[in-house]
């Protein structure tokens, strides 16, 4: 079943991250191992995804847009919360949780779950 919403392209969102926290496309290319070139189309990928520029090129470099700024602060908050979850998954399985008790008198179907008699 395809889901009913669709994701910005992955990678252009790592690239957007670091080229809006580096205020240059340059910088955030030598960052990830990429070109200049490169961080441009997958910005370009992301803009048009978007339906919007996040960046205005200025002659000293980009600057972002107050659309750009804004999504900036979501896109940076998932992925530090991205790399939380891979940094909490390499410690190991999570505790295991007790199940919660079923309410007293706890009926589906007319059957009792958890009736007291």
């Amino acid at each position: 079943m395809q889901p009913s919403f669709r994701l910005p392209p992955l990678e252009a969102l790592v690239v957007f991250e670091a080229a809006s926290r580096l205020g240059s496309f340059s910088r955030a290319g030598n960052e990830l191992g990429l070109t200049q070139s490169a961080v441009s189309r997958q910005i370009g990928k992301l803009e048009a995804f978007i339906g919007s520029k996040l960046f205005e090129r200025v002659p000293t470099g980009v600057r972002l847009t107050t659309i750009g700024e804004n999504y900036s602060i979501d896109i940076s908050r998932l992925i530090l919360d991205i790399a939380s979850v891979r940094t909490e998954s390499a410690r190991g399985p999570a505790p295991a949780r007790s199940p919660l008790p079923a309410p007293a008198g706890l009926r589906i179907n007319g059957s009792c779950l958890a009736c007291r008699n």
